[in-house]
Formats: structure tokens, C-alpha cells, sequence
């Protein structure tokens, strides 16, 4: 995500994060993590980092 803003563009909040915009640990170990994002044109875009392997 740092990368992302570091290039002008933003991450969009999902509705599943808490407060401090952290996701539920129980479901991104489950199904990995995902985030909306905006690049610096505007356009959306979403980033998916898988669990990790058991």
C-alpha cells in the first residue's frame, strides 16, 4: 500500500476493516487480503496478496 500512495494514487477503504483500518486476522489468514485502490489518473484498481501456504 505504501507503494501505491508513494505513486500519487490512493487505497480505498472496504467496509471490513476496523477503526485503524486493519482487516479481521482470522479472514486474511484465511483468504488472504485484499484492497481497493486508485491510481493517480483515478482509475480503480485492486491488489490481492493470497494467504500465506500451510
Amino acid at each position: 500500500m505504501a507503494r501505491v500512495r508513494e505513486l500519487g494514487g490512493s487505497v480505498e477503504a472496504l467496509g471490513e476493516e476496523d477503526e485503524e483500518g486493519e482487516e479481521d486476522p482470522e479472514s486474511a489468514a484465511r483468504f488472504g487480503r485484499f484492497k481497493l485502490c486508485r491510481d493517480d489518473q483515478g482509475s480503480l484498481f485492486g491488489l490481492h496478496e493470497p494467504p500465506p501456504a500451510r
